[in-house]
């Protein structure tokens, strides 16, 4: 056997072991809650009335089509669907599979205008609604056992902002994803999952 074929097989061997548990996505769409709240106007900081009123959901959501239809609505990019601003807020546990990992929270949608929080704690604003996007929760995250709240802002009141109609809240799925602390970041892309 050359050198050149023991390099070969011992690189084809080793990389098996470098990509083999080097992530989990773990589904994280479900109970949500949501709340379209009258006349909330988002901001950097992060302050939500204890009066808010909250619906269970399940991800993906679209608050438009749930409301319905109305005449006040443009046909030509929103379909006659109302958009504004609505919440989204989800409590998780800390758990053992968190432990010396890098953990992240990965949208693959969030139509649009979108400030994410984690106990408090803004994460990032995305102004577009087709790309996924994701943030590493680590250093926010509470203790082993702890309960941590992931905030989700969606501002949709700007209307005119496409020719169809384009969604209004977090439309796709969103996942955890633990890392181990090494770790090599995948390229990913959206299609319909075809059955």
């Amino acid at each position: 056997m050359t050198i050149k074929n023991i390099i070969t097989v011992l690189t084809i061997f080793l990389s098996g072991f470098c990509y083999a548990g080097t992530s989990t996505k773990v589904d994280f769409n479900f109970d949500w809650k949501f709340s379209k709240p009258a006349g909330f106007v988002p901001q950097d900081t992060l302050f939500l009335s204890p009066d808010i009123k909250w619906e269970d959901v399940c991800l993906p959501h679209d608050w438009s089509i749930s409301e319905g239809y109305t005449k006040t609505q443009t046909a030509g990019s929103n379909g006659f669907l109302s958009g504004g601003v609505g919440i989204y807020m989800k409590n998780f546990l800390t758990s053992d599979d968190m432990n010396g990992k890098k953990v992240f929270i990965h949208f693959e949608g969030v139509y649009n205008n979108s400030k994410v929080w984690i106990n408090g704690h803004m994460l990032g604003f995305r102004p577009n609604g087709y790309v996924g996007f994701e943030y590493e929760l680590t250093q926010y995250l509470k203790p082993k056992g702890s309960m941590n709240t992931i905030t989700v802002c969606v501002d949709r009141r700007a209307y005119a902002d496409s020719r169809w109609y384009v969604g209004a809240g977090i439309y796709r799925n969103v996942s955890l994803i633990l890392r181990n602390e090494l770790y090599i970041l995948q390229t990913e892309y959206s299609l319909p999952h075809h059955r």
